[in-house]
């Protein structure tokens, strides 16, 4: 039975390890075709199992090999209702998270987003870093009234963190 053998490589491998709190791993067997019909599969298995974060490694791959063999991390983030963490290859684990970057189109989306990084930056006693690329208003023929919405809306972003969590949860203009 190949769900088996894989237990078996997985418990062997995971006892090399020793971490704590590491659970037993889940072998899911899934008559699945497509790339949208996995993510599904494991989007539910989260769900199921009371995930609150999934992270997932990339491949890191560019070019013609990502555009012909596609982005499994990209497609669940795209698909998944659980938030993903993805995980480069060549980036180095931090020994603390005790500064999150919140990158923001300044979107009306946005703000609930900004909201739960708020209260995971706060859960963990980090501090966050808000940012945005603004473009010159005169050099892309951005209006006035366009650049006051940002101003606006990193002042609001200013006072959700103020109320949230004046401590080590705060945000800070890049």
């Amino acid at each position: 039975d190949v769900r088996q053998e894989t237990r078996e490589l997985l418990a062997e491998k995971i006892a090399k390890v020793k971490l704590p709190g590491l659970l037993a791993p889940a072998v899911l067997s899934a008559n699945v075709h497509t790339t949208t019909q996995a993510i599904r599969t494991l989007v539910q298995h989260a769900e199921e199992a009371g995930a609150e974060l999934i992270v997932v490694g990339t491949h890191a791959k560019k070019g013609f090999a990502r555009l012909f063999l596609g982005s499994f991390a990209e497609s669940l983030l795209l698909e998944s209702t659980v938030p993903v963490l993805t995980v480069n290859p060549s980036a180095n684990a931090p020994t603390k998270l005790g500064r999150l970057l919140f990158a923001t189109d300044l979107e009306k989306e946005s703000r609930a987003v900004f909201s739960n990084v708020l209260e995971f930056a706060r859960q963990l006693g980090a501090s966050v870093i808000l940012y945005h690329v603004l473009l010159d208003p005169l050099e892309k023929g951005m209006s006035s009234a366009f650049s006051e919405y940002h101003r606006k809306y990193i002042a609001e972003g200013r006072a959700m963190a103020q109320q949230r969590d004046p401590g080590p949860g705060h945000a800070r203009r890049a």
